[in-house]
């Protein structure tokens, strides 16, 4: 890339097999830092790491887009030096699908893609802000000054009323021949919109055929 690193940044960019705290002031070349470490990873001629098996964590979705910009602008002119370069090919290729992300970006990942595995609702979406201002007034939910959310009494028990609803749901489509990412996908669509009198027969029902079967 053409840059000179001091000794301690070329430390920081060839460090393996530990963990690395990079301490430093704003503009002194973090962030250069490390898309060279992360550069020097795929490009390892004994262990080359594919861009996608990485996950790049920072705070603001402007910050992620930067390094990934970086990143990819960079494969891409080692490749137009290298043009028959495989693995540079591949890394193109995989930018697209890299973790290059946020906190919440990658947790809102996670969420998407193992719903049926860690029991959460995929068709989530994050709160506005004038949303958990009427959340709070209402007393549903309690907020501090750095937007951690707590739920309160009121909220939780509608929480818990909803879970409820999605357990025995998602159950009962599984004990009738539903695949499990099936069931709990459906189940997330009619747990909000079953009165109370029908969900309370249904799970009636299932619980005495549960016991039967049992």
């Amino acid at each position: 890339m053409g840059v000179k690193w001091t000794e301690e940044q070329q430390k920081v960019i060839s460090l393996r097999d530990r963990n690395i705290l990079v301490s430093a002031a704003a503009g002194s070349g973090k962030t250069a830092v490390l898309v060279q470490r992360i550069l020097s990873k795929i490009m390892d001629t004994e262990r080359p790491v594919d861009i996608d098996r990485l996950l790049i964590m920072t705070f603001t979705r402007a910050a992620a887009g930067e390094m990934k910009e970086r990143i990819s602008a960079a494969i891409d002119q080692m490749l137009y030096d290298n043009p028959d370069n495989e693995h540079l090919q591949r890394q193109a290729s995989l930018i697209h699908n890299a973790q290059i992300t946020t906190i919440d970006g990658f947790c809102a990942y996670i969420i998407r893609n193992y719903f049926h595995m860690i029991d959460l609702d995929p068709g989530y979406r994050t709160a506005e802000e004038g949303e958990l201002k009427l959340l709070r007034e209402d007393g549903y939910i309690a907020m501090d000054r750095y937007g951690t959310v707590t739920l309160l009494d009121k909220g939780a028990q509608i929480a818990t009323h909803i879970y409820e609803r999605h357990t025995v749901l998602s159950k009962m489509l599984e004990h009738l021949g539903v695949s499990p990412e099936i069931a709990k996908e459906d189940a997330c669509k009619l747990e909000h919109d079953l009165s109370d009198e029908s969900f309370a027969k249904i799970k009636e029902h299932f619980h005495k055929v549960i016991g039967e079967v049992e």
